[in-house]
């Protein structure tokens, strides 16, 4: 059996009160193309294949609906039930027309999880043609808040088998992965959990000054970066959509070559220099849980 049970993050549901505003960020800001067959009352967005890779989804408020997350195969399918059932872990199992049988649950922070085979994607591309301009990648990563890090990041090994791969001192963030990449989830301390940010993938340096140039053309502004995080290395910006969800574009993240390789996770200060090795801070306050640690 892969020494990981999950392929990759393949999506985000945004809860949104606003979603004709929401639609036209992405198609016309981020360039992403509005795929045929989604369910009504729901906007499914991708990139560069027929898969999703943002579903907006009409409520009366913001929030994270779901985190849509691809499994290596059948085996690794029926392991994650098992280790379900071991922790006592509330789920369902059910058959989707869109992305076939499905595991639904919620993780240690109560964020709605979505596993499936990647096989089975059936939604048809949309004829529309993309605007012009910089292009995104997949999505990356996707950084939790949450009332404790460390136990979120325990459930995602112990759950799920990923592999955390570094810390902040006292708890504060952790970063674990499910493939090579240093990072497909993260989490930050916050009282309360939610989404702390999510990320694209952007192919290099050249493209970030691409994407800077083309979002000031639209008049979005850049509230942080860019610069380099320590944990991960990878270079970055953030913006924010029309929801207020902070979005990075990040690229030259480092990664694990061999994904069987023991590797105990760096331990980093506490400092404005670790989440950017450039020097300045995240210029937006996170309201911190008593963690005693």
């Amino acid at each position: 059996m892969n020494m990981f049970l999950i392929d990759k993050l393949q999506y985000l549901v945004f809860n949104t009160p606003q979603i004709d505003k929401m639609t036209d960020y992405y198609e016309r800001i981020l360039g992403m193309i509005k795929l045929d067959g989604s369910p009504e009352n729901e906007v499914w967005l991708g990139q560069f294949s027929n898969t999703p890779a943002l579903i907006l989804r009409k409520d009366t408020s913001v929030s994270l609906g779901e985190v849509g997350l691809s499994i290596v195969g059948k085996a690794e399918f029926e392991e994650i039930i098992q280790r379900l059932q071991t922790k006592g872990i509330s789920y369902d199992v059910s058959d989707s027309d869109i992305l076939g049988k499905t595991i639904r649950f919620n993780d240690y922070d109560g964020h709605p999880l979505c596993l499936y085979l990647s096989s089975h994607i059936s939604l048809e591309r949309s004829n529309r043609i993309p605007r012009t301009g910089p292009q995104l990648g997949r999505i990356q990563h996707v950084t939790f808040a949450s009332p404790d890090p460390y136990k979120l990041a325990e459930f995602y090994e112990e759950v799920l088998n990923f592999r955390i791969s570094d810390r902040v001192e006292g708890g504060k963030f952790v970063w674990f992965r499910t493939d090579e990449d240093h990072h497909t989830v993260a989490a930050a301390a916050h009282i309360e959990a939610g989404l702390d940010h999510y990320a694209f993938e952007l192919p290099d340096w050249d493209s970030f000054k691409e994407w800077c140039d083309h979002l000031g053309e639209e008049d979005v502004e850049v509230i942080w970066g860019p610069g380099r995080h320590g944990p991960g290395n990878n270079l970055f910006i953030f913006t924010l959509d029309p929801d207020g969800h902070r979005i990075e574009y990040s690229s030259e993240m480092e990664r694990f070559r061999d994904k069987h390789m023991e590797y105990s996770a760096r331990i980093w200060k506490e400092s404005a220099q670790t989440v950017n090795l450039w020097g300045v801070g995240a210029p937006w306050a996170r309201n911190l849980p008593e963690l005693g640690r």
